[in-house]
């Protein structure tokens, strides 16, 4: 997961990584509350999926495509990556992986982390477009324009993670660690400048647009709100950009305290098992946890789900007849920008 790639001194962690048995009661309730957590998120994403092909409002909305493709992303991370990146750790750092695994990692646990950051990162400067100029907005709605924003993320994962697996600029090295789950990249000469690169265009830069970009957002948006109290578009606009903007918050808390951490105290960290393993509890559970402020700050998601299993049979006939209202007035396209 992000943890596992950090900046390290791989004699500082191989020398001082402390070995608990596979029978510690504080690993096995690490796996199996990360697990769990991660099996409810699959359900949740699957259902934050239904609710942005079946809810009108959302479905309207001009970053649909780019909320479901990161959706999308979590749910194959919650499924897939974090049962892969968390279940060897039970075997312990000294347990001998076949030589392919770190290479087997990376494309298929490592990009999906890279690619889920950058998705999220375009779109938070899709929503300030949207916010600040409507015109270009209607141009990235055109299907080109989509495609290309759909496949940046993944074109950065290639560049920032298995380009770089095969030895350009960092390479990978099995430690016997625990934070680095037995794979991490170390610079391929002396200097690491490689490794810095690494980290400030996968991660850092990612986390920075997207909070500039939010922020931004929210301003604007409250401005206008002043203006326009009763605009039915900005208070969706506000919502879903609150929502995302929380989103952003909770992935800045799964990065950087533990890289804050590392760096303040690299020895005392590397040989604090119980610290290594709950950085790595949050980061691990940031796309299963994620749904979760969907859900809990959101009304536009929230009556999603009620419509979505049923729980409102009103509010199809009161749809029809807000479209009919918005189709009157020409609003209807430009609904939950």
């Amino acid at each position: 997961m992000k943890f596992e790639m950090w900046i390290f001194n791989v004699s500082t962690i191989t020398e001082n990584s402390t070995v608990p048995h596979a029978e510690n009661y504080v690993l096995l309730a690490w796996l199996t509350t990360i697990l769990s957590v991660n099996f409810f998120g699959t359900i949740f994403n699957v259902l934050l999926l239904f609710v942005m092909a079946f809810h009108p409002p959302l479905r309207r909305s001009s970053s649909y495509a780019l909320i479901v493709h990161c959706i999308l992303i979590d749910l194959y991370i919650t499924a897939v990556s974090v049962p892969m990146s968390t279940v060897p750790t039970f075997l312990g750092p000294t347990y001998q992986l076949p030589e392919y695994y770190c290479l087997f990692k990376v494309m298929f646990v490592y990009a999906s982390y890279a690619a889920s950051i950058n998705a999220s990162c375009l779109l938070a400067i899709q929503r300030l477009i949207a916010a600040v100029s409507p015109k270009y907005t209607e141009i990235l709605s055109r299907k080109p324009a989509l495609f290309f924003m759909l496949l940046i993320p993944w074109c950065v994962a290639i560049f920032v993670d298995i380009i770089p697996a095969f030895g350009f600029g960092v390479r990978l090295a099995h430690v016997n660690s625990w934070v680095a789950g037995s794979c991490i990249y170390v610079s391929s000469s002396d200097r690491p400048y490689g490794l810095i690169v690494y980290a400030v265009v996968a991660y850092f830069l990612p986390t920075v647009v997207m909070t500039v970009s939010y922020v931004l957002v929210l301003v604007k948006t409250r401005r206008a709100l002043r203006r326009k109290r009763s605009s039915r578009l900005l208070q969706r606009r506000l919502e879903i950009s609150r929502t995302l903007c929380l989103s952003c918050v909770w992935h800045c808390l799964t990065i950087y305290p533990g890289t804050i951490i590392n760096n303040l105290s690299a020895e005392k960290y590397v040989a604090n098992v119980a610290l290594q393993l709950s950085v790595r509890w949050f980061a691990n559970s940031f796309s299963a946890i994620n749904p979760v402020f969907f859900l809990a700050s959101s009304k536009l998601f929230q009556d999603g789900i009620k419509h979505v299993l049923g729980c409102r049979p009103g509010m199809k006939a009161q749809q029809e007849t807000l479209d009919q209202v918005l189709l009157k007035k020409g609003d209807l396209r430009s609904i939950g920008k």
